[in-house]
């Protein structure tokens, strides 16, 4: 008889995807010794429930300094070793910019050529933003 599988843990993530007149696409680069270093990914953060479309303005507020209007898009579920990441990501169109953006922060015209966490290739190519893996 086998053992029973191991639960694995699930973290809820709020994310943006942020898009300006010009159609660049907000990113942020991971820094530090975080998981994923130097990748880059969508604006978001970890939550202790499921994410709402409050919890991506509070991210934006941070961001902007304002809350812009969001749109509910998709939500991405990626299994790691160690937990399940739940991102539930809402769309933003041409936000009012900030003057400075915070670091490891960037409107980026062509995401395809940075290096992705594989959750905002999903994103972005669903979007028809990243064509290439």
């Amino acid at each position: 008889m086998n053992p029973p599988a191991k639960t694995i843990p699930v973290r809820h993530f709020t994310a943006v995807l942020a898009r300006n007149a010009a159609g660049h696409v907000l990113l942020s680069r991971r820094e530090g010794r975080a998981l994923l270093r130097g990748l880059w990914e969508l604006p978001c953060a970890e939550l202790s429930s499921p994410a709402t479309a409050s919890d991506a303005k509070k991210l934006l507020r941070h961001i902007f300094g304002h809350a812009p209007a969001v749109r509910r898009g998709v939500e991405i579920t990626h299994t790691f070793s160690h937990f399940r990441q739940s991102l539930r990501v809402h769309l933003v169109r041409d936000p009012v910019q900030a003057e400075i953006l915070p670091p490891h922060f960037a409107w980026v015209p062509d995401p395809a050529a940075l290096p992705l966490a594989t959750t905002a290739r999903r994103v972005l190519t669903g979007h028809g933003l990243s064509a290439r893996d």
